[in-house]
C-alpha cells in the first residue's frame, strides 16, 4: 500500500512539473507533510489545499524533461 501511495504522489509531482527527488531531499518535512495530506484527500481538494504553495515548490523544484535529440540529416 505504502508503494502505491509513493507512485501515486511521484506521478501527481510529475504532472505538476515538480521533481519529487529534489523535494524529498530539499524540504524533506514539507515532502513528508504533503504525502500524508495527499494520502488522505483526492487529488483536487489536495490542490485546493496547497493552491498557493504549489508554484514555490514548482520553482525551486522543477522538473528537468529530457527530451531526445534530434539530429538533423544535413548537419
Amino acid at each position: 500500500m505504502e508503494e502505491q501511495t509513493m507512485d501515486r504522489f511521484h506521478e501527481f509531482l510529475v504532472r505538476k512539473n515538480i521533481d519529487a527527488q529534489g523535494f524529498s531531499l530539499g524540504k524533506p518535512e514539507l515532502f513528508q507533510k504533503w504525502k500524508e495530506i495527499f494520502v488522505e484527500l483526492n487529488e483536487d481538494s489536495f490542490v485546493m489545499q496547497q493552491k498557493f504553495q504549489l508554484n514555490p515548490i514548482r520553482r525551486s523544484f522543477p522538473l528537468v524533461r529530457h527530451e531526445s535529440l534530434k539530429f538533423d540529416k544535413n548537419g
